[in-house]
């Protein structure tokens, strides 16, 4: 962008909204705002945006615009920490007194000794050690006929063989546990039919059962401590794949107790959207750029910038074409449209550095990434 650019979108501005003060002037320069004028054009959504913030810089001379009364209405307590502190002590009773084998694991593992918080983190890695490499994971084909006749003898243990048919998916089986230090989930990998697996299989029962975090499962059982029961969550599934350079296939996958208000399900999905999306200000792709991020996505390897502009020009309609002499500035459309179409969410280490240094929590929203 050059400053007559951003020169000519402020005038344009001060035009339309009846003049803007210096703090706006200022601000419009160094936003997206300025970067969405220029591409996108200058519409109603972005002289509301504009019209919205108008109170915080106590300039400009044109009239405010105010906000919506619902987006301006804090939700009404529905009493949700209460009721879910009630449901979290019920379950918790139940599983104790339920025929899942936790009586069991506490009195033959822990020898009815419960462990204490800070001490959990260690004993999980001892044992870790101690079991020896954990076990890897194969899916075989089996016929029917063996399964059933293993099933009778109360194991599905399968003789091998050698033309068995087996899966290229290699896996593990993890244990989740809370770390000492911050209480986030970590896991550790196990080794079949020890200790270990042995408390993953118990706390992966206990967490489908009662709504309960697998990590505050295993908590339960080495300490008693009582977990929370997820009512709401936000979890991100699809996360960034940095072979294919794209963060489109992210969703956002809400898992709710019918009982939780809409209030509270926005707020979370809210919450969670503005820590994932790359701008604060998300605004779609005009028809335009949408074709542009097409074409530009199929061109072929090797195509200089102005062949790649006549292309364009050939098959583009009048308003969407670019001069000869354009050849940056159709580049740059064509980039920042791919990117805004494969991109739009940040990465897991970009999330990582916005928590840390510009102190945008997560709140009480699940933050897992599955």
């Amino acid at each position: 962008m050059t400053k007559d650019a951003d020169d000519e979108v402020i005038r344009e501005l001060d035009r339309r909204l009846g003049g803007l003060s210096e703090p706006e002037r200022d601000y419009i320069r160094d936003s997206a705002l300025m970067d969405d004028a220029q591409q996108f054009g200058i519409d109603p959504e972005l002289l509301g945006e504009i019209r919205l913030r108008r109170a915080a810089f106590g300039g400009g001379t044109a009239r405010t615009t105010r906000a919506p009364r619902a987006a301006s209405r804090a939700p009404k307590d529905s009493g949700s920490e209460a009721h879910t502190e009630a449901i979290s002590a019920i379950f918790a009773r139940m599983a104790q007194i339920a025929p899942v084998g936790v009586g069991v694991f506490r009195a033959e593992v822990l020898q009815e000794s419960l462990l204490d918080a800070d001490d959990v983190e260690e004993w999980v890695l001892a044992l870790a050690s101690k079991e020896g490499e954990p076990s890897i994971y194969l899916t075989v084909a089996v016929s029917a006929s063996t399964i059933r006749s293993s099933a009778a003898q109360g194991s599905l243990r399968v003789p091998w063989k050698r033309n068995a048919i087996v899966s290229d998916e290699v896996r593990r089986q993890y244990l989740t546990y809370r770390a000492r230090v911050n209480g986030r989930p970590c896991r550790v990998a196990v080794r079949s039919g020890g200790v270990l697996d042995r408390l993953r299989r118990l706390s992966e029962n206990l967490a489908n059962a009662y709504c309960w975090e697998a990590a505050d499962a295993t908590g339960f059982l080495l300490t008693g401590i009582t977990p929370r029961v997820s009512r709401l969550s936000v979890t991100a599934r699809g996360v960034v794949d940095e072979a294919l350079q794209t963060s489109a296939n992210t969703r956002l996958v809400i898992t709710v107790d019918p009982t939780v208000s809409p209030d509270e399900v926005a707020e979370a999905y809210a919450g969670k959207r503005r820590s994932w999306l790359r701008t604060e200000r998300h605004r779609p792709l005009s028809r335009k750029h949408l074709r542009l991020a097409v074409f530009k996505g199929n061109r072929p390897t090797g195509e200089t910038a102005a062949e790649c502009l006549a292309a364009w020009n050939k098959q583009a309609l009048e308003p969407d074409r670019y001069k000869p002499t354009q050849v940056s500035n159709f580049i740059r459309d064509a980039n920042k449209a791919m990117d805004r179409l494969l991109v739009p969410v940040l990465s897991p280490l970009e999330r990582q550095i916005r928590r840390h240094y510009l102190g945008e929590g997560e709140g009480a929203v699940n933050d897992e990434t599955d």
